[in-house]
């Protein structure tokens, strides 16, 4: 019953060892799973450049998070393989406890084998002490013919009574000493019989008892190697998911290592987007000191104008003395002259500073047109650069409108001087006339 109870102890622990299989099982499915859904989120986040873009902290910090998450998981998957380590020598343990039993069970076999030995050594003596018995029984017949033998001699020899007497005491003597032998060696031999008798079926219940737990301790050791081999599938499918975990650890890795670089790529991305505000805003700098320049340059021309006004009010005042005078024939030719003079002055100063504004403007364009293509190369939403862009387009498109009534100006100012130049040349017909 103890042997019995040993064996139901070592037998249970393989199902002990199997259930923290299945629990290590799905300690490292819930890890698996936890890693899918980390790469779910990594392929979340890396699938929105633009997003990760204009939230980097986030992304960041979400790495961060994500770097966080996978060392947890790399700590419970080494708690996981100590657990298997654990559960192995576990498993060693128990084997080594079964081989032990086993070697027990052999030893308390062997005792049968022992006891059917010292059975037939005793059958071996008894049958020893039988013929000596028979051997005795023999010697007690022959000693019992020599009492009558005696008789006879005694009879024979009346003549010597006292001698007789003496042999016959001393053969009885020798007579009673062998009988009281046959005596004790028969209660021996009796008490040996009575023990083979009683011990034959208590040897033959043992053997059959040992012969049952036998078969019960083969039928254990059969399901304990069922259990074993059980024990060796999940260790092999524990390795499998264990090895596929490492595989998708490493490509956890793997992907940590690109999101590195693609950090570090957008970090140099948005050095290189400082680095170009930096030059937007000294751009942006000239091109208000080129506005204010063109400002300035409006100003002037402006003043121009009005100055060109007064002038060409100045000419039609000349042209109506010009025809009040052209009646008399007195015309000052000098100060017609100076007048064309003048307007002509004017107006090359007008075209040199409208050669400037066009530098200027194409000078605009072009700074406008860099920070495009500036833009698209970094393909990233530029606050700033496209307000100051805006607010230049803005001032590009007044300008635009002040050319537009500049131009409109110029024509009608050469209008005017066509109209002088036909009146000069009719005065010029109408002094030849007069000449």
């Amino acid at each position: 019953e103890t042997l019995l109870s040993v064996i139901e102890v070592e037998t249970s622990e393989p199902e002990t060892l199997v259930s923290d299989d299945e629990t290590l099982l799905t300690s490292v499915d819930a890890a698996v799973a936890e890693v899918e859904t980390l790469l779910s989120v990594i392929e979340v986040e890396t699938s929105e450049p633009e997003t990760l873009v204009s939230d980097d902290e986030t992304l960041l910090t979400s790495v961060d998070a994500a770097v966080a998450e996978v060392e947890t998981l790399l700590t419970s998957v080494d708690a996981a393989v100590a657990d298997v380590e654990t559960l192995l020598t576990s498993v060693d343990a128990a084997v080594a406890e079964v081989e032990t039993l086993l070697s027990v069970i052999e030893a308390e076999t062997s005792e049968p084998e022992t006891l059917v030995s010292d059975d037939e050594t005793l059958l071996t003596s008894v049958d020893a002490a039988v013929a000596e018995v028979e051997t005795l029984l023999n010697v007690i017949e022959a000693e019992t013919s020599e009492p009558e033998t005696l008789l006879s001699e005694a009879e024979t020899f009346a003549s010597e009574p006292d001698t007789v007497l003496t042999v016959f005491d001393v053969k009885l003597a020798i007579v009673e000493t062998l009988a009281s032998e046959i005596e004790v060696l028969t209660s021996d031999a009796e008490m040996l019989l009575t023990e083979v008798e009683t011990f034959c079926p208590k040897a033959d219940t043992l053997l059959s008892e040992l012969e049952i737990l036998l078969t019960v301790a083969e039928v254990e050791i059969a399901e304990f190697d069922t259990l074993v081999s059980d024990v060796e599938t999940l260790l092999t499918v524990a390795e499998v998911e264990i090895a596929e975990f490492d595989t998708l650890v490493s490509d956890v890795e793997t992907l940590l290592t690109v999101a590195e670089v693609e950090i570090a790529e957008f970090d140099t991305l948005v050095s290189d987007v400082e680095t170009l505000l930096t030059v937007a805003e000294v751009e942006i700098a000239e091109l208000d000191t080129s506005v204010s320049e063109v400002e300035t340059l409006l100003s002037v021309i402006d003043v121009e104008i009005a100055e060109f006004d007064v002038l060409v009010s100045d000419v039609e005042t000349l042209l109506s003395v010009i025809d009040v005078e052209t009646k008399d024939f007195e015309m000052p030719l000098t100060k017609v002259e100076l007048v064309v003079s003048d307007v002509e002055t004017l107006l090359s100063v007008i075209d040199v500073e409208i050669a400037e504004f066009d530098v200027l403007v194409s000078d605009v364009e072009t700074l406008l047109s860099v920070i495009d293509v500036e833009t698209k190369d970094f393909e990233m939403p530029l606050t700033k650069v496209e307000l100051v862009v805006s607010d230049v387009e803005t001032l590009l498109s007044v300008i635009d409108v002040e050319i537009a009534e500049f131009e409109t100006l110029i024509c009608e100012v050469e209008t005017l001087l066509s109209v002088i130049d036909v009146e000069i040349s009719e005065f010029e017909t109408s002094l030849s006339t007069w000449a």
